[in-house]
């Protein structure tokens, strides 16, 4: 049980630390167009809407993910006694 919690918890930071990276690629390497936004400006809608983003669901499914990667990486480990 300690190995999986040190996969899983290792599996997230790798995780986390993915995103950042990609975020910060993506950041890097965007250029804005000044031109193009003024014109597509007044196609935008005139209200706000605020919507939360629930990201249980996203967790759930890398915690299913990494659950499935720990028992396929290590079937083969355990002794099995006849």
């Amino acid at each position: 049980m300690k190995r999986y919690f040190l996969f899983i918890s290792s599996f997230i930071l790798i995780g986390v630390l993915f995103q950042m990276l990609s975020g910060l690629t993506l950041t890097y390497f965007y250029t804005p167009d000044m031109s193009n936004a003024w014109e597509t400006s007044g196609l935008l809608s005139q209200e706000i809407v605020l919507t939360g983003s629930n990201h249980t669901l996203q967790w759930i499914t890398v915690l299913m993910a990494a659950t499935l990667a720990y028992l396929v990486a290590n079937k083969g480990t355990y002794q099995r006694t006849i």
